[in-house]
């Protein structure tokens, strides 16, 4: 037998299948209506059970679809199976999406379904990996899962919501706000009609202008900060490296060099102990900003902070990235 996707589409708000739940894969898909034998049922049902063990805490909840259980020898069982494994292979990578439906059509074996995801890449991905897999599986054979958890793993890290939005996110589930994602950035809509608000990140539309433009400069940050006498790093800025030496002249090290208005760590040079040390530091961060900031080093940890309606939502401990040796395995192998 040959199962095929017949058409394939992304349904991002309200819709036919729900009213809340949105950011829905529906497919339509053709079973080719085939007896299939005990024996590869029961194989069906140990890959799948391999499957979800890359995710062991994954339960498929009451209400799903996937709860039901029709008979093996019915196209329903195939197309039900199939939900079973887009949203495990999602499962296995950390998406918790777990809404699901299908209605037969008139075509006999032929059924559009549903089921949810976290993004719509993913969610299409995890649309062609299951049926890729059920492929394999109904050839008796087992399939190369690692490469489509990868797969889903990438598309997960590069088109996911980040972590102070998926927070607020999370926070209007709670309260049950519906929401919707505008883009591939970090573009969300909360509610509907009038009551609709727009976030970016953790910018709302009742975010001020000014408030964002004074957070776009750390030097103007700073000077707020120091105003409300809050302790802030002795420093200045510099635009020179003849500047840069006159800066330094006047603080002790170690110093902390870095762009003036780049974000995300970009440019950033720490623990900075010598002159020589200063002026490469110096090279690296204009290539971020044509204004540098020069501070002196504070040691201690570095966390991001999150507060919605007044209480500390989420918190986020940020770590460079590293690795630790083994004395054999080069960086590119410890990073694999």
């Amino acid at each position: 037998m040959h199962m095929k996707i017949i058409s394939t589409q992304y349904l991002k708000g309200p819709n036919v299948w729900s009213v809340m739940h949105h950011g829905l894969v529906q497919v339509r898909l053709d079973t080719e209506k085939t007896t299939l034998p005990r024996e590869l049922i029961n194989f069906l049902h140990r890959q799948l059970y391999t499957l979800r063990l890359q995710h062991p805490e994954e339960l498929l909840p009451s209400g799903s679809v996937n709860n039901a259980n029709p008979k093996s020898d019915t196209p329903e069982f195939l197309a039900k199976f199939y939900i079973e494994v887009a949203l495990a292979l999602q499962h296995a990578v950390g998406s918790k999406g777990s809404f699901s439906d299908l209605r037969q059509t008139r075509e006999p074996g032929v059924y559009r379904l549903v089921f949810a995801c976290d993004t719509e890449e993913v969610g299409r991905y995890s649309a062609q990996a299951a049926l890729q897999l059920l492929h394999v599986w109904l050839s008796g054979l087992e399939a190369d899962l690692h490469r489509h958890l990868q797969e889903l793993q990438q598309l997960k890290a590069r088109y996911g919501l980040g972590p102070s939005t998926l927070s607020i996110v999370k926070a209007a589930e709670e309260r049950g706000i519906p929401w919707l994602r505008l883009d591939r950035h970090s573009s969300v809509q909360l509610e509907y009609g009038k009551n609709r608000q727009m976030i970016r990140a953790t910018i709302t539309g009742r975010t001020s202008f000014t408030g964002i433009h004074i957070t776009d400069s750390k030097e103007r940050t700073k000077n707020i900060l120091c105003e409300a006498g809050i302790p802030v790093p002795q420093g200045g800025t510099c635009t020179t490296l003849e500047e840069l030496k006159i800066l330094i002249e006047d603080m002790d090290y170690p110093l902390v060099i870095k762009p003036l208005d780049a974000n995300h760590g970009n440019g950033v040079c720490i623990n900075i102990t010598d002159s020589a040390a200063a002026e490469l530091a110096f090279h690296h961060a204009k290539t971020f900003s044509d204004t540098i900031i020069v501070e002196t080093y504070i040691e201690g940890e570095d966390f991001r902070l999150l507060v919605i309606n007044g209480k500390l939502s989420a918190a986020a401990h940020r770590l460079p990235g590293h690795v630790t040796g083994d004395g054999r395995s080069t960086v590119t192998e410890l990073v694999e």
